[in-house]
């Protein structure tokens, strides 16, 4: 329901991978509660975030002269890197290729808050406004992301650079099963749950058609009819105090 994919030129010295091409799509997908199926929360892929992926993720290494004719049409058709692209041929550079996806069937950790609609329609949207409580500060669950913003206190750094205060206007997920074992201790995830409580969804059906294949040809295919009655003009979905959660999420076959 989610990839993204990219192609970089490996370059030596310490420097990182340039990337040299780029290419990413979504679709729209529901979640249902592990213990309440009846539940429906809709969730836009375009909201998405894909980090600390485990299963999900796709990294292979190789040069030029190795790469298929498959992943050289990706480079050709999606490049963001004209010039850079170009001398990887005569010179035999080596090329990371790199993908992150969300399959259908696959076990996720969502952040999110969850807003709900004048019509009583539940979705995942990512926390909004304001600065986020600092890591060990007391937090009133029940107000809604903005209403903890008002007069909170300055962002507190954390070890690595990531600070409390960086925003990331995403609904977070990872199919990493460690996480909500406790066993590993991610940066990024530590910034995401001082926001949130968790629950546990299960995503349901996709809402339209998945985007054209992906690199590694395993792109997340998911049959889902559209919506019978789409909803007109503005989105009028509101936060739910306290709604804020980190999901763990099962997403299913149709």
């Amino acid at each position: 329901v989610v990839y993204t994919s990219a192609a970089s030129r490996i370059v030596h010295d310490g420097v990182l991978p340039v990337p040299v091409a780029f290419a990413s799509a979504s679709i729209d997908f529901s979640v249902t509660l592990a213990d309440d199926p009846t539940m429906r929360i809709e969730v836009s892929g375009e909201d998405v975030c894909l980090f600390e992926m485990c299963n999900g993720r796709f990294l292979e290494q190789r040069s030029w002269e190795q790469v298929p004719d498959a992943w050289g049409d990706f480079i050709s058709q999606h490049t963001c890197a004209p010039h850079l692209s170009a001398l990887m041929r005569p010179d035999g550079a080596a090329v990371e290729f790199q993908e992150c996806k969300l399959c259908v069937g696959t076990v996720v950790t969502m952040v999110g808050e969850l807003h709900k609609s004048a019509n009583g329609v539940l979705s995942l949207r990512p926390q909004i406004g304001g600065t986020p409580t600092p890591l060990g500060a007391p937090r009133e669950h029940w107000r809604t992301s903005w209403e903890s913003a008002v007069g909170g206190a300055s962002p507190l750094p954390v070890e690595g650079g990531l600070g409390a205060g960086t925003r990331i206007e995403k609904v977070l997920m990872s199919d990493d099963p460690s996480f909500l074992s406790g066993s590993k201790n991610s940066q990024m995830l530590r910034w995401a749950l001082q926001l949130t409580s968790w629950t546990k969804l299960t995503v349901k059906r996709a809402l339209r058609r998945p985007p054209s294949p992906s690199l590694s040809g395993q792109d997340a295919r998911a049959r889902g009819s559209p919506p019978t009655s789409p909803a007109a003009g503005p989105r009028t979905n509101a936060p739910v105090a306290g709604s804020e959660l980190r999901a763990r999420v099962y997403i299913e076959r149709p």
